[in-house]
């Protein structure tokens, strides 16, 4: 399945269920069934093959005996495959008991309120997020252990009451208190996708075990994308019934918060320093609080809010949209209070600064050589403004009108870039290339010449169509306006797979 096909079957059946949901989870079950029969039939081939080589034994059939042994062979060498487990991955630092008690006990302290299952281990991670993945102990043939994975930057940037609001909503997804079948539906497809996604590339036998899974597993994704997302905002509700509806919203809204800190604040910031300096100044997760309590202000925060909830429910994820969520919760969208203290320091205190030290030790190990690489764009891109900014912009050539408007856009200089760029792509030898480029500065914008600037790029270079196309549907879909939006997916070439 490819995204030209994901996105336009899953706004399809978004209309089926709010129409005829019963037959839309009827067809969602015969799915899972399908997917489940696999297995099972490898199973019962498995035994046929050991009844007819006895048979063949007692009969004194050789011809049997190969039959049977080899179908019985073949069975289990497939099983063997599906029963293989994820193997986790090597970034995930496993946090124990002593090393963070707090952590430990309010994990403990939720999940007996809930009364969901123990979690056998915790993971910490440089990325920004929260979850508990239920990892298969036997494959696709079942059995499973709990994990709770957690970003080392949402624990600096969010409060502990923040931080147990979110756990709490990972434990409804896997607590048993949501619709029977939705949350069997939610754990088989989380299930089956932990084994698709994280399974290492295997041998000739592992690939032909898992052929018929590649090709149903997105499918059966895309058609239970509905049902997983409604099971988000039912786990809000469950989480909020536990910690109480007003912290559940606080902590989502913290959460948007946070993660558009990092994506247009802190980390921009962090790699601008490149152009000055051969080595980042400062440690990222060290300084990250520090940055958030010194670069945060009430109205940037008040204003990234507002831009959030402008933000609709998009297909890249079954998280639903933050004014969603709050809806659900029947809750105001309110900037939280600012907490004194992070969840990372209130759970992990003395071991924090050693853990941020070690994971900031492994980010510049990780990024020394892409620091360098930036390092030296952006030199380029200064001498490229020094060179052409003296000059008056309709004395350049197209080319150099191009060059020059992504040197400024490389320098995070949008607004001088975009006339630039706009002039380059008009001209009747303008590039693609600057005609994207305008297309993303003004998508920023919200502009609706956006799309003027995305069909110019793909009448000049076919190699585009595919990125300009997504990029547009993207830009309606924002605005709420999914026929246009599919209409764009239909253009995209079919050569991703979801």
């Amino acid at each position: 399945m490819t995204w030209k096909d994901y996105k336009p079957l899953i706004a399809r059946l978004e209309r089926e269920h709010t129409v005829a949901p019963e037959r839309y989870r009827f067809k969602t079950i015969v799915l899972a069934l399908i997917a489940s029969a696999y297995p099972l039939g490898l199973v019962a081939s498995l035994l046929a093959g050991v009844v007819v080589s006895l048979f063949g034994l007692l009969e004194a059939a050789p011809a049997l005996v190969v039959s049977g042994l080899f179908v019985a062979l073949v069975s289990a060498g497939l099983l063997s495959q599906l029963a293989k487990s994820p193997e986790f991955p090597q970034e995930c630092r496993r946090l124990s008991g002593r090393e963070v008690p707090k952590l430990y006990a309010l994990i403990e302290k939720i999940r007996k309120k809930i009364k969901g299952p123990k979690i056998s281990a915790v993971y910490l991670t440089d990325d920004f997020s929260l979850c508990i993945r239920q990892i298969p102990r036997r494959g696709i043939l079942g059995g499973q252990r709990n994990v709770l994975q957690v970003g080392l930057p949402l624990l600096q940037l969010l409060s502990r009451k923040e931080f147990a609001a979110l756990l709490a909503h990972e434990f409804e997804h896997i607590s048993g208190h949501q619709d029977g079948l939705s949350a069997w539906i939610y754990r088989l497809r989380n299930n089956w996708s932990e084994l698709l996604h994280h399974l290492p590339p295997g041998h000739l036998l592992h690939r032909i075990a898992w052929a018929p899974l590649r090709a149903f597993i997105p499918y059966f994704e895309a058609f239970s994308f509905v049902m997983a997302r409604r099971s988000e905002l039912q786990a809000d509700r469950l989480g909020g019934a536990v910690v109480g509806k007003r912290l559940m919203a606080d902590a989502l809204i913290s959460q948007e918060l946070g993660r558009r800190f990092l994506d247009e604040q802190f980390w921009p910031n962090l790699w601008a320093q490149a152009a000055y300096s051969d080595h980042p100044t400062f440690a990222p997760h060290t300084l990250m609080r520090t940055a958030q309590s010194a670069g945060c202000t009430e109205a940037g925060n008040s204003a990234w809010l507002t831009m959030t909830l402008r933000m609709p429910s998009d297909f890249n994820s079954t998280t639903p949209c933050l004014s969603d969520r709050l809806l659900a919760l029947d809750q105001r969208p309110e900037l939280p209070p600012r907490a004194t203290h992070s969840a990372a320091q209130t759970l992990m205190s003395e071991s924090l600064p050693r853990l941020c030290k070690e994971f900031d030790e492994r980010w510049l190990q990780e990024n020394v050589q892409t620091w360098q690489s930036r390092r030296r764009s952006l030199m380029k891109a200064h001498e490229m403004v020094a060179q052409f900014g003296q000059r008056k912009l309709s004395d350049l050539h197209v080319q150099d009108q191009c060059h020059y408007g992504l040197a400024l856009l490389e320098l995070d200089r949008p607004r001088e870039a975009l006339p630039v760029l706009q002039q380059a792509a008009d001209h009747p030898q303008g590039s693609a290339q600057a005609a994207m480029a305008t297309a993303r500065i003004l998508h920023e914008l919200g502009d609706e010449a956006t799309i003027h600037y995305l069909e110019l790029a793909m009448s000049k270079d076919a190699n585009v169509i595919k990125e300009a196309a997504n990029q547009a549907a993207e830009f309606y879909l924002a605005r709420g306006d999914r026929e246009r939006a599919c209409d764009y997916w239909t253009r995209s070439p079919a050569s991703q797979a979801a």
